[in-house]
């Protein structure tokens, strides 16, 4: 199990990291960004503590939309509790619960929460509008926090589990050890069935990080 990490705080500025992706994996940010420019006037910032309550709704709300189009139901996302405990946590001192918007003309397009210690971000819980799917809200919104972890040299951490999204940013897999412990006959069935599921997931994570880096020397010949 790893953690998809990008390594900012070993790089001198934004511009000597962006340096390090694929051309392509550059242009489509840019192009994405002067595409959103078009439909009107873009802006990011860090939701305040007094904002955090409709900023809350609008993000849980969202990312409840998408779940449902995924036929996923029944995540913690609806649980009232989660919604009231981000409302009261988001952007006050000492919490390390910070919450980021990007806007156009004003609303809401992409959101995300994001938990922040002394070294690294964590991408905790995003969401985009779908009706501005075209010009990748998520992407941009990813290109934002990373811009704002940069000068404070803080790593980016996706968290647990790979996703072909992650894999277009990240540096390195941080490696994550945990263990299951069965109690019970019928707990040594269920954490075994767990080890093969892990198992698998290993190995086909293993081999695409494999791709990746073979993918990335290729490119810089």
């Amino acid at each position: 199990m790893g953690s998809p990490l990008i390594e900012l705080s070993k790089y001198p500025s934004w511009d000597a990291w962006f340096a390090t992706k694929t051309r392509t994996f550059r242009h489509s940010l840019r192009s994405a960004r002067r595409r959103l420019a078009l439909g009107g006037t873009p802006r990011f910032r860090e939701v305040s503590a007094a904002e955090a309550p409709k900023f809350i709704d609008w993000l849980f709300a969202t990312k409840q939309a998408w779940l449902e189009r995924k036929g996923q139901t029944g995540h913690w996302i609806w649980d009232p509790f989660v919604c009231d405990f981000y409302k009261l946590a988001l952007g006050k001192p000492g919490s390390g619960v910070l919450g980021f918007s990007r806007d156009v003309d004003g609303r809401p397009i992409a959101g995300a929460i994001s938990l922040v210690c002394a070294s690294r971000m964590e991408f905790y819980i995003v969401t985009y509008d779908p009706t501005f799917a075209a010009v990748s809200p998520g992407n941009l919104l990813i290109e934002d926090l990373v811009r704002w972890c940069m000068p404070r040299k803080l790593d980016f951490d996706f968290r647990l589990t790979g996703a072909p999204y992650k894999d277009r940013w990240i540096d390195q897999v941080e490696p994550y050890v945990y263990y299951d412990v069965a109690c019970t006959w019928r707990g040594v069935t269920t954490v075994m069935g767990r080890q093969a599921v892990y198992s698998w997931q290993a190995l086909k994570g293993g081999a695409k990080q494999r791709l990746l880096q073979v993918l990335r020397r290729m490119r810089r010949r």
